[in-house]
């Protein structure tokens, strides 16, 4: 799937297993990637979880060190 980040386009996946979410990401040339794994059913998780999820996740994407 497509998704648009602060610092471009990634491309990637999610799974939601019982019991897991999990999202992959990466950039069209592979220099970023980012996987976030949460050990925890999507439908039990607290309102705004989603939110710092994906905050999580794009920060992680877009942060890169030198």
């Amino acid at each position: 799937m497509r998704f648009p980040t602060r610092c471009g386009v990634a491309w990637g996946h999610n799974g939601d297993t019982p019991g897991y979410v999990v999202y992959a990401l990466s950039s069209r040339d592979g220099a970023r990637q980012a996987v976030l794994f949460l050990n925890e059913d999507a439908e039990s998780l607290p309102q705004g979880t989603g939110r710092v999820f994906i905050d999580t996740l794009t920060r992680a994407y877009c942060t890169t060190r030198r």
